[in-house]
């Protein structure tokens, strides 16, 4: 028999069918349990989650996000050291860089969702939809409120109230080695009703905005419903690590009647460097 790998039509229909709990062939059921592919996740399936979980978390855009397997150390480059001056025919000794070393292992996070027997009558296509839908919406605000969670803490903090004297502050703050690529992350909410409101077109134009983005004193604004304070970051000095694939497993509920599917994937994530986010963390 033919053999056929995990990025095979023939293997993803196969999975999914068996996902499912629909019956399979003698040719379906001897692909999905092959050696060479052991019940992995199709290609295009795990492409798909992957992918929406990167458009429905979009920190996962912004930070250093890194795909190595097990735990995993990262050096960070700091802040720039200035050249010297040379004396003519001296030894020339490499510049010391500053390097921030980053060690990450990975935490579990777990979504299980339930759907009925019903499940059978759903095309291929529709249940990889609805399956890949549920599982990168809950796995994304997952990684999404850690990556708020660790840079908010870890940041160097600016304990005022948000004004636009703390906006300036937090600029004014920001070492100038991490300014190129610093935005403001800010809870969607707090931007429309907070900051917004600070805007004083006779003193200054504290908030622009242009070509479909806004701007608070030049620097981009990134909102998320995940955001709890409002944040000036170079977001490449945080480092992020999805360690493995995406994990899909289904199972009976024989008692009502029902199919259990759990994704999990495995995250960390670290601020390499504290000065590099600029946390206005309220009085």
């Amino acid at each position: 028999m033919e053999k056929y790998g995990i990025e095979s039509k023939e293997y993803r229909s196969a999975f999914l069918k068996s996902m499912m709990g629909k019956e399979l062939s003698v040719e379906e059921r001897a692909i999905v349990t092959s050696e060479e592919v052991g019940n992995a996740i199709p290609t295009t399936t795990q492409n798909t989650i992957f992918e929406k979980v990167v458009k429905k978390a979009p920190m996962l855009d912004e930070i250093t996000l890194l795909n190595v397997r097990g735990n995993v150390s990262f050096l960070v480059e700091g802040a720039r050291t200035d050249g010297a001056d040379h004396e003519e025919g001296a030894t020339i000794t490499e510049s010391e860089i500053n390097l921030i070393k980053v060690d990450l292992a990975g935490t579990e996070i777990v979504k299980l969702v339930t759907i009925s027997e019903t499940v059978k009558t759903m095309t291929i296509d529709a249940f990889e939809e609805w399956l890949t839908d549920m599982l990168s919406d809950s796995i994304a605000n997952a990684i999404e409120g850690k990556i708020f969670t660790a840079l908010e803490t870890n940041g160097t903090q600016l304990t005022k109230a948000v004004s636009a004297e703390s906006l300036r502050e937090a600029i004014g703050t920001l070492p100038a080695a991490y300014d190129n690529g610093a935005k403001f992350y800010v809870n969607k909410k707090q931007f429309f009703t907070e900051i917004l409101g600070l805007q004083d077109n006779a003193k200054n134009e504290l908030v622009t905005f242009s070509n479909g983005k806004y701007y608070i004193l030049g620097y981009e604004v990134v909102t998320s419903d995940k955001a709890s304070k409002v944040t000036l970051a170079n977001a490449k000095k945080f480092v992020g690590n999805l360690p493995q694939e995406i994990q899909v497993k289904s199972a009976y509920n024989i008692i009502n009647n029902t199919y259990s599917y759990s994704g999990v994937a495995m995250y960390d994530g670290k601020l390499a460097i504290s000065d590099s986010a600029i946390v206005i963390a309220g009085e």
